[in-house]
C-alpha cells in the first residue's frame, strides 16, 4: 500500500515566507530597474560607451528578471506543498487529492516562471516579444491539456473509490467486523468509508484501503458473519495415548480455554500420520465467532499444551552402529 511522505507543516510554512519576501524585494527591484531606465542608462553611458552600456543595462535587467521568475515561481511550488500537507492531513481519505494538488502546484509553479521570464523580457528586447506570445499561448494551450489529463487521472481513481463504496454496500461484498485475507495478510474491516475502508490488522495498526481494490484485487474472506473456515493444529502424541482418550482429552481442553474473546463452534480431531514412535494428528477448529487465525491458533496450542504437556514433544530417533562398520538397532531416549 502506498504511503504518503510526511511533511512538516512548520518548516514548510517557514520556506514559503522567506520566498515570498525574497519574492517581493526581487519584484520592486526589477520595477525600479524598469522606471529608472533612462536615469540608470545616463549614469552608465559616463563612464561606458553607449552599447556597453545598453549591454550591461539589459544584462542586469535580465539577471533581474530571471531571479524573479525562479523566486516567483518557487513560491508557488512551497505554497501548493503546504496546501498538498494541510490536506493530507486533514484525513487519511483525502491523500490522493494531496498527491493531486502537489501535481497541479508543480505545473503552475512551471507555467509561471517561463511565463513571467518572457513576459519581462519582451518589456526591454523587441525580439521576445513575439516568441513570449507564441511561447505564453502554447505553453497555456499544453499545460491545459496536461492539467485536464492529471484531472482525469486521479478523478477516475476518487470517483471509482466512491462507485465501489455502492458496490461493496449494495452487494454485501465486506461488512464492517468482517476479517479478510489481502495481499497475504488477515485484516479485520471496522468501517467501509465513501472512498476508503478502515481496516485493522493482529497488532492494532489502522491501514487504509481504497474501495477501488476490492473491485480490482483479489482477497479472502475466510472469517465472516456468514463464513468460518477451520484452522489446523497439527501435533504428535506417543502410541500409549489411545485415539479415544486423545480425543476426549482435546475436546476438555477446549471447552475450558480461559480466553472470553475466543469461543469455539466446532472442532475435529484427525490421525494425519503414523510416525516412528509417534502419531501425528491434525486438529480442525472452527471458530464460533470472526477472529484472527493467530489468536485462534494462539489459543489453541495454549490449551493442548497445558493437557498434555511434555508429552507433546516428539522422541528423537537415535541410530547405533556397531563395531564392525554396520548399523545396529534404533533406540529412543527412553530405551537408553
Amino acid at each position: 500500500m502506498r504511503l504518503f511522505r510526511q511533511v512538516d507543516v512548520g518548516e514548510t510554512l517557514r520556506m514559503l515566507r522567506k520566498a515570498l519576501a525574497t519574492t517581493l524585494a526581487l519584484g520592486a527591484l526589477v520595477f525600479a530597474l524598469y522606471a529608472a531606465e533612462r536615469e540608470i542608462l545616463s549614469v552608465l553611458k559616463l563612464t561606458l560607451p553607449e552599447e556597453l552600456a545598453v549591454a550591461a543595462f539589459l544584462a542586469t535587467f535580465g539577471f533581474a528578471s530571471l531571479a524573479f521568475s525562479y523566486t516567483l515561481a518557487r513560491t508557488v511550488y512551497k505554497a501548493g506543498a503546504l496546501a498538498s500537507t494541510a490536506v493530507a492531513k486533514a484525513s487519511p481519505k483525502l491523500r490522493p487529492l494531496a498527491s493531486l494538488v502537489r501535481i497541479v502546484f508543480a505545473a503552475a509553479a512551471l507555467l509561471t516562471f517561463t511565463a513571467t521570464l518572457l513576459n519581462l523580457l519582451s518589456l526591454e528586447v523587441s525580439a521576445v516579444a513575439g516568441v513570449a506570445q507564441w511561447l505564453s499561448s502554447t505553453l497555456g494551450s499544453f499545460f491545459s491539456v496536461l492539467l485536464a489529463l492529471i484531472l482525469a487521472l486521479q478523478m477516475k481513481e476518487i470517483v471509482g473509490n466512491y462507485l465501489a463504496w455502492l458496490i461493496i454496500k449494495f452487494g454485501d461484498l465486506v461488512e464492517e467486523g468482517d476479517y479478510i485475507s489481502f495481499s497475504g495478510e488477515f485484516l479485520k474491516v471496522v468501517r467501509v468509508g465513501y472512498s476508503h475502508t478502515l481496516l485493522v490488522n493482529a497488532f492494532e495498526e489502522e491501514v487504509y484501503l481504497p474501495n477501488l481494490k476490492f473491485l480490482l484485487e483479489t482477497y479472502r474472506k475466510p472469517f465472516s458473519r456468514r463464513v468460518r473456515r477451520y484452522i489446523e493444529v497439527c501435533f504428535t502424541l506417543p502410541y500409549s495415548y489411545p485415539y479415544e482418550e486423545v480425543a476426549a482429552r482435546v475436546h476438555k481442553a477446549l471447552q475450558n480455554l480461559n480466553n472470553p474473546q475466543v469461543s469455539i463452534a466446532s472442532h475435529t480431531l484427525l490421525v494425519k500420520e503414523l510416525q516412528p514412535y509417534a502419531v501425528a494428528y491434525e486438529l480442525r477448529v472452527k471458530p464460533g465467532r470472526p477472529m484472527f487465525p493467530s489468536i485462534l491458533v494462539s489459543e489453541v496450542i495454549r490449551a493442548l499444551l497445558k493437557e498434555f504437556g511434555e508429552a507433546l514433544s516428539t522422541p528423537a530417533l537415535v541410530v547405533l552402529t556397531d563395531a564392525s562398520g554396520g548399523r545396529g538397532p534404533a533406540s529412543t531416549p527412553e530405551s537408553r
